[in-house]
């Protein structure tokens, strides 16, 4: 309608310019100059109406086009809410608790293992019921939620009664202190939870001294996570006290807890006597010589530890040293120091432990600052030990002369199977020419 509207106007403007022309020729008095002229307004006035029914005609189709788009949008809408409301109501994220009716009783008790996300206090509390008569969940996982005081009380009271669960995982909870101390009165009195992880909460010294005086009495967690929590020095000495008398806890996990030389040496000296931790995870931190020292002779006198994790923290030459020392005498299979502050002394030294090391098949020193005397010293060694298959030395500051040192270790010794070397400064002449020999491109990454 719109385009016929459109051509009937264009064909009256041509029209009324030809009639124009005409009488211009042809009149030659006033008479038929005025008629000309209202003849003119008539078809001009016309002209006007026309165009503004034309405006008309299309804000109506616009106007249409847009009630159609939203209608098919709202369908659509519509439809995703339906398929959404189809799932179990307690794994719908992002809503309230207090928009639900929270009943758990019938799906506890299918599942020894329960895994939910996305509670508040009115949802813990509902949970927390259910969980006092249930028979049959072993491990529980309540993950990205947000305990209070009010929920923390209801999974207190559930836990005293509740002897079955072994798992207690509570990641990224929002926990703080107030919430950890009524945590705490459930681990004084339950002795059949074994795995508490606590990462990612909000613990810090006022309640990390409550959870070590639980620990004190507890004889039942194996595994105790704090990877996260703000303890920092002090957190980290409160709890270490408990491990004087504590001698059930084996895997200890203290990353990215802002612990420093003062921590880390507050810790050592129970694990001096402390045979029963075999796992610790110190990664992540800021700890230096002093700290990683004490950690050393405490492993010198309790060797028998089964992991250790202290990559990512700011241990320099002397520390290193002494570190894999004493890993020597563990049976570790390799040894992870990245992203430190091992510079060429500390790759010396260590050069010179492993040179008649037949423990360790496996050595990281990625992202430290080793050049090419260190690489030279790491070369030598690599010519002797007839164990280690694998040495990472990526992103240090080696250059050509320290990486040919390391490709001459290779030709001698076959037993190496990968050296890995890229992100130093060597010249891309220099990475040309190692292609060119395959055997050398099989066993080496620069």
């Amino acid at each position: 309608q719109i385009a016929i509207e459109c051509r009937i106007a264009n064909m009256e403007f041509k029209g009324m310019k030809s009639s124009n022309s005409e009488e211009e020729n042809t009149s030659s008095g006033e008479a038929i100059q005025s008629e000309t002229t209202m003849l003119e307004d008539e078809q001009q006035e016309a002209q006007v109406k026309r165009i503004i029914r034309l405006l008309k005609l299309t804000v109506i189709a616009f106007t249409f086009l847009v009630t159609f788009a939203a209608f098919e949008s709202y369908q659509s809408i519509n439809e995703s809410e339906c398929c959404h409301s189809q799932e179990p109501e307690f794994l719908q994220p992002g809503v309230t608790p207090e928009k639900k009716k929270w009943d758990f009783t019938a799906n506890l008790d299918h599942s020894e293992t329960y895994f939910v996300v996305d509670l508040r206090d009115d949802g813990i509390e509902a949970l927390s019921k259910a969980l006092e008569t249930n028979k049959t969940v072993v491990k529980l996982d309540i993950l990205g939620s947000l305990f209070g005081i009010r929920g923390m009380k209801a999974m207190r009271d559930a836990l005293k009664f509740n002897t079955r669960i072994s798992r207690l995982n509570l990641r990224e909870d929002g926990i703080g202190d107030d919430e950890v101390k009524l945590l705490a009165e459930v681990l004084k009195v339950n002795n059949a939870i074994t795995d508490v992880n606590l990462d990612g909460n909000l613990i810090g010294l006022e309640g990390v001294e409550h959870l070590a005086e639980a620990l004190e009495l507890n004889k039942s967690v194996l595994s105790l996570g704090l990877e996260g929590c703000p303890l920092g020095d002090d957190g980290v000495e409160a709890l270490s006290k408990s491990f004087r008398i504590n001698t059930s806890v084996t895997t200890l996990n203290l990353a990215r807890t802002g612990m420093r030389d003062k921590g880390l040496k507050a810790l050592a000296e129970p694990l001096k006597t402390n045979k029963s931790i075999t796992n610790l995870d110190i990664s992540a931190n800021k700890i230096g010589d002093q700290g990683i020292t004490a950690l050393a002779w405490a492993i010198k006198i309790h060797p028998k530890f089964n992991s250790l994790d202290f990559e990512y923290n700011q241990i320099g030459d002397e520390g290193a040293i002494e570190l894999v020392d004493s890993l020597q005498l563990t049976q570790f299979s390799g040894v992870n120091l990245e992203h430190n502050k091992i510079g060429d002394n500390g790759a010396k030294g260590i050069a010179d432990l492993l040179k008649l090391n037949e423990t360790f098949e496996w050595f990281v020193l990625k992202s430290n600052q080793i050049g090419d005397e260190g690489a030279k010293a790491l070369a030598d060694m690599l010519k002797m030990n007839q164990t280690l298959t694998s040495l990472n030395l990526e992103e240090n500051q080696i250059g050509n002369e320290g990486v040919n040192a390391i490709v001459d270790a290779l030709k001698f010794n076959q037993k190496i199977i990968m050296v890995k070397i890229s992100g130093n400064k060597v010249s891309e002449a220099f990475k040309m020419s190692l292609k060119e020999d395959p055997d050398l491109q099989s066993r080496i990454t620069i």
